[in-house]
Order: C-alpha cells, then structure tokens, then sequence
C-alpha cells in the first residue's frame, strides 16, 4: 500500500480555473496567491492520507516542523519529521538543516546530505510554488476561524485535482523533503491519470483576513477510475490532505544533530 500510495503521490496533479475574475472570493484567493512567496519560515503541519471502504487501515504520511527559506541559492533551515502512517504503526525520519549542512536522521543514525540534493533558490522558489489560484473552481468566500492567533478569510471551491499535487510535488522538492515523503512533481501522463481518475475534489483554504497569509488549506479526492493497477481492487479510494502554518516569518534556529 505504501507504494501505491507513493504512486498515487506521483501522480497528483491539479490545473483549475477560478469563477469570475471580479468576485471578492476570487479576489482574495489572488491576493493569497500573491503573497504565498512572502512566507520564508514557519512551522508547518502537514499530513495526507488514502483511505479506503475495502482496506481495513489507511495509509499516509505527516509532515511536520520548522522551516525557513534561503534568500539566495543554498540550503533551507529545517528541522521536519516525516512519519509514514501504516494504519495505528508509524515509522518516523528527520530532515534537518542548519543552513550551512543537512542531515537525514533514523533513530540514533545520523547521515549528512550532499548540499547539492537539497539545495533550494531564493525568492520566488518557496510556497509561491504553491499556484492556488489556478487549483480552484468556482470559489466562494465567507468569514473564517481564528488561526494561529490571526482573523482569516474562507474560501472553499471545487478542485482541479491535478496541478494541486504537482505544486505539491515542488514543495516537496524547495524544503528537502521530496524523497522522504514521497511528494514529487508529476510527468504529463501522471496529470492526465490523476484528472482522469478524481470523481470529486474538494478544496477549503484560510487566509490572513489583513495580511492575505495562507495559514491553513485542506483538501480531499475521490479516485474511483483508471487508477494505478496496485490501487484497483481498493476503489474508491478518497485522499485527504490538511496543511497548516504558525509562527509565519519567525525566525527559526537548528543545531546539528548529536552524532
């Protein structure tokens, strides 16, 4: 199942085309869009799972802890556990950067990355990665609930299930983590199984009422068609993705790990 999952990670993608340009709805998913690559550090939470009526535990992955940007080309500074989600089991692996050096830690083991394989650009290659205002459909707009301490704006809509994952797939790549939880950007005949496949979407996002700051999104898919062979007998199977960021544009400090 994990490989199936890990397929299905692979072949997530999201091309959507908002409702009309002037509504206040698609107004602030801009304005949110504008902003997401003014979001250079902060600790995120983010956890997707694909689940099952014939499959008696769900599969996934969470992903969890501080980050922050490089202004230039170099290494991010991190520190994120990644759990795999094997129904109630759980395995978990580290990716932590200072900045200047990265490292995968598994348990007491701790190995250092070349900085060449986790590398990542300056501005213009953190969430801005994250094209949301392409991945909905017919948006809606409505007062949202407290987070993180700030006022926020919820827009929910349809999704365009393919280009979501993909920008997803990307994100992976700019914090270092893309190997470790299986987020990837996808190749054309991914795009086109995935937006075959999804029978229904579904997409929420929170946004700083005054800053427009994505704060939280959460997202689910229904595959009921064309999906990867490992996945047939499970069908349908409905994915669930949730991410939320606090402390945005806090500076965030990592040690080496004990060796």
């Amino acid at each position: 199942m994990r490989r199936a999952l890990c397929a299905l990670c692979a072949v997530l993608a999201l091309v959507a085309c908002g409702s009309s340009s002037g509504s206040p709805a698609a107004k602030a998913l801009r304005d949110t869009a504008k902003r997401l690559d003014d979001v250079r550090s902060a600790t995120m939470d983010l956890k997707m799972t694909a689940s099952s009526p014939s499959a008696k535990d769900g599969v996934g992955f969470s992903l969890s802890g501080p980050f922050a940007l490089p202004d230039k080309q170099g290494l991010p500074v991190a520190d994120m556990k990644v759990t795999e989600l094997r129904g109630s089991a759980t395995s978990t692996v580290s990716f932590v950067s200072t900045g200047q050096a990265a490292y995968v830690v598994r348990g007491s083991r701790v190995t250092a990355l070349p900085a060449t394989s986790v590398g990542v650009g300056g501005k213009g290659g953190g969430l801005g990665t994250l094209r949301i205002d392409s991945w909905l459909r017919s948006p809606s707009l409505a007062a949202g609930e407290t987070v993180d301490g700030v006022e926020t704006d919820h827009i929910s809509a349809g999704l365009d299930v393919a280009t979501a994952f993909d920008d997803l797939g990307r994100l992976g790549e700019k914090l270092g983590v893309a190997t470790l939880a299986g987020l990837r950007p996808l190749d054309a005949e991914a795009k086109a199984r995935l937006a075959k496949s999804a029978a229904s979407s579904h997409i929420e996002v929170w946004s700083g009422r005054k800053d427009h700051l994505l704060r939280k999104l959460v997202l689910t898919v229904t595959l009921t068609a064309d999906v990867p062979p490992s996945l047939r007998s499970l069908v349908p199977v409905t994915l669930a993705l949730s991410m939320s960021l606090a402390d945005v544009n806090q500076p965030v400090h990592v040690s080496p790990p004990q060796t």
